[in-house]
């Protein structure tokens, strides 16, 4: 992403990969970041026209040098395809535990985007729940792959992150119920010292499956039923 003659040019992909060239204003091109979450809002000199960029990968594992840049106010930016969530923008605009969800959210961000199916997460909503413990999010992502859609749940908190396609919950309570119910059929595995797999309904949890981690994740869990569950109660 250049300076050219004393012009800043930005070079992002547009969401069909085509390779863009923006020339934006030395303040703008400050907002260049790398690493995963980041974004920035950013205006064409020539045309008026603004765009909002997000970190993507370049495609070296864990590297996000590249950006994917969608054109506000086009047709580009899609609605979520699940009603009653709440936009990160207006949680970061004033409710009172902005921060925690906010850094929960970049979480969910770098959770996701840790997978080779990922590309970049373009917009996130919260969908309830208690920052650093159990919180839901749907994100707006790029896929790396066909068969993968464009809407991904993710759950981040002091319990082992997890993500859903969005075709498989169509609430932020169908995803706390689906959550439970994987989480405990990888529990019965784990006491065998089995993982489990998608094929027999458990998701992918970065811990070792022993009896004594389903042990503590059953007592999370029998929590979550306690303190959480009530929160995700279907209106």
């Amino acid at each position: 992403m250049p300076i050219e003659e004393g012009k800043c040019y930005v070079t992002p992909r547009d969401k069909s990969g085509n390779r863009l060239r923006i020339e934006v204003s030395e303040s703008d091109y400050k907002k260049l970041n790398r690493g995963r979450g980041w974004e920035a809002e950013m205006t064409e000199i020539h045309t008026g026209r603004k765009y909002s960029l997000y970190a993507a990968s370049c495609g070296h594992r864990d590297c996000f040098c590249d950006a994917i840049a969608v054109e506000i106010g086009s047709n580009e930016v899609n609605l979520p395809p699940v009603p009653g969530l709440v936009p990160m923008a207006v949680v970061l605009a004033g409710d009172e535990d902005k921060d925690a969800i906010g850094n929960a959210a970049k979480e969910a961000i770098s959770y996701c985007t840790s997978f080779s199916w990922c590309e970049a997460a373009l917009e996130s909503y919260f969908g309830g729940g208690v920052a650093g413990i159990f919180a839901v999010f749907l994100l707006h992502i790029v896929p790396a792959r066909e068969e993968i859609g464009d809407w991904m749940w993710v759950v981040v908190g002091d319990i082992p992150s997890a993500y859903l396609p969005v075709d498989d919950a169509g609430s932020a309570a169908g995803v706390f119920e689906e959550y439970m119910d994987g989480m405990s059929r990888w529990i019965e595995f784990a006491r065998q010292g089995k993982q489990g797999s998608a094929d027999d309904g458990v998701p992918p949890v970065d811990i070792e499956a022993t009896p004594e981690s389903a042990e503590l994740l059953r007592q999370r869990l029998e929590s979550l039923r306690q303190i959480i569950a009530p929160l995700f109660k279907p209106s």
